[in-house]
């Protein structure tokens, strides 16, 4: 384990590296989790949503232990906006919930969303994709892969068969 010291601004931050295990560094009552490859530079807002991309969830404080953490919209369809989190996807922790990107700015925050209005649209579709290597073939405006992704939205309920209405796609893996 490495660690460095730093005074900035009367305020003492203390950065730590490790190797193969992940590291939690507190400040308050605030914990940001970093994991190898993960720099602490500061982030704006919106530019660490974009950099989460499409199906990308917040994390919160659990205040439902021992009961359903599930919150859900039932317009139409049923749409979960907030779940409890795994102990896998936040470092171990058993205390936190996951929420949707419009659900941690509109209700936990109460904030005006800073995104573009069709990132935020992605933000709400689930991130699972066709993995076939036929869709490397395709790249976007920017060189990339476009990827073919599931059109559901985040947390949906496996789909089990086609729609009458999709065309060029496919069901796999319940997406």
């Amino acid at each position: 384990l490495h660690s460095t010291f730093i005074v900035e601004n009367n305020k003492s931050v203390e950065f730590k590296m490790q190797t193969k295990k992940t590291v939690k560094d507190s400040t308050e009552d605030t914990v940001r989790v970093y994991t190898t490859g993960d720099s602490a530079e500061a982030e704006i807002c919106d530019f660490f949503c974009e950099k989460m991309g499409r199906g990308h969830f917040h994390l919160i404080k659990c205040n439902h232990p021992g009961e359903s953490c599930d919150i859900v919209d039932t317009n139409n369809e049923v749409f979960y906006l907030r779940r409890h989190a795994n102990p896998e996807e936040c470092g171990g922790r058993k205390d936190l919930d996951k929420v949707t990107h419009k659900y941690y700015w509109d209700k936990w925050l109460k904030f005006e969303d800073p995104c573009q209005p069709l990132l935020r649209r992605q933000f709400e579709r689930c991130n699972h994709y066709c993995p076939h290597p036929d869709h490397e073939k395709t790249k976007d405006e920017c060189g990339e892969v476009k990827r073919s992704y599931c059109a559901e939205r985040l947390w949906h309920e496996p789909v089990a068969e086609q729609k009458s209405d999709s065309i060029n796609t496919t069901v796999m893996d319940g997406h």
